[in-house]
């Protein structure tokens, strides 16, 4: 049945249908600004009727001067724009304008003959009449159609992404609607500026902007203002994993609502966290009702969506016919309607449906006409997933020939087309992300094809496309920063020119259903599989708790010698000589095992923790975000020897870091910082306190440092791993989060960055992102390494830790040796032998 096997593809699917959902929310609500200014939309529509046109137009005909067929016409012309029948309001808009009216009336008709105009999609028109009504309205001092005139600009502003220009247009409305005391208009315009914020990355000023507009929309008691806010509220709790406060906000919002169509809206977006959540009931419930609504409102381009998310629902219950007649549904709706995006999805859902049943031709079928669809429409995401479909179709129909043709298809050219068409529909939505899935499915064939004929170079062709992979996994990350991403480092130029004598790669990749490694040293390569399952995932969420929580285990080792010799059998098994022989082991991780310190492995059992075999006693282990990383290191020039250090961090938490819950102030912060300094004993440049701002921070990072060490909160986000990142004191803009695309432009050239006291919450999809995007951040803002904390583990122990780790690297013992010689004194010491104490820290990067 489609969704039992819960695969990585489909989590994705689910993941990438809620994005879809959650996206309409501020769609909409900009859209309706446009049509709704100082007259409430909603009451215009309730209070005038299709029956009132009849009145208007019978009082057009009864006037007998001017100014009563201009009042009439502009009363015409705004119930037509609320009607949404923008031709005839643009007809007779036109008209009066015609007219020789006065001020007033000829700004009104200016304003509303735009926003009519965008509705026909004539934005250069629309744009004309707005500038000119805005101009009039602030000329005059008509300060609320100077604010609805601002407002719709900015939506169109919006709609063609120059957010600055939409942004400016959204606080001089804000500015006019205070002049006009107009409530209403301040809460709408403060929200239209959080949706900004948002689309910039600015996730705690976006919080902060509609907060504010909560609070007057509260004052004002605009139910439905404050729904449309309290439903981005809940897109951005969403966003960064805080599911149950979005639900609490979506529900509010529905009770707020004052139309049945905004209530399906909010409905569509409940159900779509609770899909992802895997709460299926519930989320079925919330798109049954949502249906009814979309069906009452004859909006269908929403009950096409919603039916998906039916049919999406049910097959994932196991009722996989009930939820291919849903899906049917989609599809026939979409083709009536001429909806060819919403069409497209729904057969590429039912295709995979299909294959999961085993109906091969029919899902080929349908994935073909859903590829055909998407190529028409230049949507190259959902193209990149039929495509993996249709492989899928191919591999199980044993045409394993074909099946590599089409996933190399998907790698290459559509990854080709995604960087070429950036501004594409598609990749500025972000709806499909495929990132792993086409690359995992291969290396599954490429090992099938390599087992069945071991010296036909299926091997190497796997580890190319694993390191394709991460460099594709980065560049989704960064889809909005203008960074170079260097090009995947592939096999014969890791063992020719990356790796040095005595050094050993373990390159991981854990795929959808079966799991890799590739042994590399300079000399030889081995590529063997390790699981037909998602078994290494579930031990290491065995074994992490008994590592980042000391009271789990206590000083009994029991519990953690029986997983952690497994997880080790798993991860080392057969080549544990060769790992121990080498003098170091570099780990190029995936998915959750970016969560695991390989160190803490055990080889063999011991009583007390202090007598256990860990990894770290036999050899030096250090660990790269991907090997195109290190090679890129290991080219660049060596960073020039400096005396001073940064040193940042016990941040004020502030307000706004309620945006990441759980987090409490550093007890030790201050503490460790000044042991820090006193080791490296130089004239190091200290920011704590008010003063470890972004602000700050982004003044110094110019200057040249040996080292640069943050005591403080890091967040590592694997749902939206963009907003990664660390915590700081709140500057003027109250801004304290310095996130992974502000890292990646910061220029930081310096020996190593250390980031201490970092947070993770595991959910149930792991990608690794979220501290790879930190590591890989400081990487390329010129870091030769950094050291970073796996759990949170400030206290006077760390401390410790930091100090004698810096005393050695202010003796000038490399990075590599200096952390694993502290780590094996804290072993030998009774006390702080528990992994708790010393497993938390790993170094990335050159050694």
């Amino acid at each position: 049945m489609f969704w039992r096997t819960k695969t990585v593809y489909h989590q994705t699917v689910i993941l990438s249908f809620c994005f879809l959902c959650l996206s309409l929310t501020a769609f909409c609500a900009d859209w309706d600004s446009v049509l709704a200014g100082t007259d409430d939309i909603s009451s215009i529509i309730n209070m005038l009727p299709e029956k009132e046109i009849d009145l208007l137009e019978k009082t057009l005909e009864e006037c007998t001067d001017q100014k009563c067929t201009i009042q009439a016409q502009l009363k015409l012309g705004s119930l037509l724009v609320a009607l949404r029948r923008p031709d005839e309001a643009i007809q007779v808009l036109t008209q009066t304008l015609e007219l020789s009216g006065d001020v007033t009336s000829t700004t009104f008709a200016q304003l509303t003959l735009g926003r009519a105009l965008v509705h026909t999609r004539e934005i250069v028109e629309s744009e004309k009449h707005l500038k000119l009504a805005l101009q009039s309205a602030n000329d005059n001092n008509l300060y609320m159609w100077a604010g609805d005139a601002a407002i719709a600009l900015s939506v169109i502003n919006r709609w063609q992404m120059n957010l600055e220009m939409a942004l400016s247009y959204r606080e001089d409305a804000y500015v006019a609607y205070k002049n006009a005391d107009y409530l209403k208009g301040q809460a709408r315009s403060l929200h239209y500026i959080a949706t900004i914020h948002a689309l910039k990355g600015n996730l705690i000023k976006a919080m902060q902007m509609l907060q504010q507009a909560v609070d007057i929309a509260r004052q004002a008691d605009e139910k439905d203002e404050l729904a449309g806010c309290l439903g981005d509220l809940a897109n951005l709790n969403h966003l960064v994993g805080n599911n149950d406060i979005a639900i609490k906000n979506y529900e509010e919002a529905t009770r707020c609502a004052s139309s049945v169509w905004r209530k399906g809206l909010i409905e569509i977006n409940i159900g779509s966290i609770q899909l992802s959540s895997k709460n299926y009931e519930q989320a079925l419930e919330q798109f049954l009702s949502a249906l009814d609504a979309m069906r009452v409102s004859e909006d269908k381009h929403n009950e096409a969506i919603t039916l998906q998310g039916i049919g999406f629902t049910l097959t994932e219950m196991g009722k996989t016919a009930e939820g291919i007649e849903y899906l049917d549904l989609a599809i026939e709706l979409a083709e009536k309607s001429a909806l060819p995006m919403s069409e497209s999805y729904a057969r590429h859902f039912k295709g995979y449906a299909l294959l999961e049943i085993n109906q091969l031709e029919l899902a080929k079928q349908e994935l073909q006409t859903a590829f055909n669809m998407a190529e028409e429409i230049d949507y190259f995401d959902l193209l990149e997933s039929c495509l993996l479909g249709l492989a899928k179709v191919e591999r199980k129909s044993g045409n394993n020939s074909e099946a590599l043709n089409l996933l190399e298809k998907a790698v290459t050219v559509v990854s080709d087309v995604r960087q070429n068409n950036s501004e594409s529909s598609s990749i500025a939505s972000g709806y499909f992300s495929t990132t792993g899935r086409t690359f995992s499915e291969m290396i599954d064939l490429l090992w099938e094809l390599h087992n069945n004929n071991p010296a036909a170079g299926y091997d190497i062709q796997a580890f190319n496309v694993a390191q394709k992979a991460k460099a594709r996994s980065l560049l989704d990350m960064l889809t909005e920063a203008e960074i170079a991403v260097p090009k995947p480092v592939f096999l014969s130029e890791v063992q020719n020119s990356v790796l040095q004598t005595g050094e050993l790669l373990l390159e991981y990749h854990l795929g959808e259903e079966s799991a890799f490694v590739w042994v590399v040293s300079d000399s030889k390569s081995e590529f063997r599989k390790i699981a037909d399952d998602n078994s290494i995932e579930k031990t290491v969420r065995q074994l992490l708790p008994m590592l980042s929580d000391y009271n789990v285990l206590g000083n009994e080792t029991a519990w953690f010698n029986a997983v952690g010799k497994k997880l080790t059998n798993m991860l080392l098994g057969d080549f544990i000589s060769e790992i121990t022989s080498s003098q170091r082991i570099i780990i190029s991780a995936d998915g959750i095992l970016h969560y695991l310190p390989f160190e803490v492995l055990p080889l063999s059992p011991g009583k007390r923790f202090q007598d256990i075999d860990y990894l770290i006693l036999n050899t030096e282990v250090t660990y790269t975000p991907s090997i195109s990383a290190l090679s890129l290191l290991r080219k660049a020039e060596p960073v020039a020897p400096e005396n001073k250090s940064l040193l940042v961090g016990d941040p004020i938490l502030s307000d706004s870091s309620a945006l990441f819950s759980g987090l409490s102030p550093l007890q030790n912060a201050a503490a460790e910082l000044s042991s820090i300094n006193l080791s490296l004993g130089s004239d190091n440049e200290i920011i704590t306190q008010e003063n470890a701002t972004k602000e700050n921070l982004l003044s110094l990072t110019n200057k040249s440092y040996r080292f640069v060490h943050f005591a403080t909160h890091g967040v590592f986000n694997e749902e939206s791993p963009q907003y990664s990142g660390l915590i700081l004191s709140p500057d003027a803009n109250q801004n304290n989060f310095l996130s992974v695309s502000d890292i990646f432009e910061m220029n930081l050239p310096c020996e190593m960055v250390t980031l201490s006291a970092c947070s993770s919450a595991l959910g149930d999809n792991v990608s690794g992102e979220g501290i790879v995007g930190l590591t890989r951040g400081f990487i390329y803002a010129g870091a030769q390494s950094v050291c970073s904390t796996l759990w949170d583990v400030s206290g006077e122990s760390t401390a410790e830790f930091m100090t004698d780790f810096y005393k050695l690297l202010a003796n000038d013992i490399d990075k590599g040796t200096a952390l694993a010689k502290t780590k094996r004194e804290m072993i030998a010491s009774s006390e702080l032998a528990h992994p708790f104490f010393w497993g938390a820290f790993v170094l990335s990067g050159e050694n």
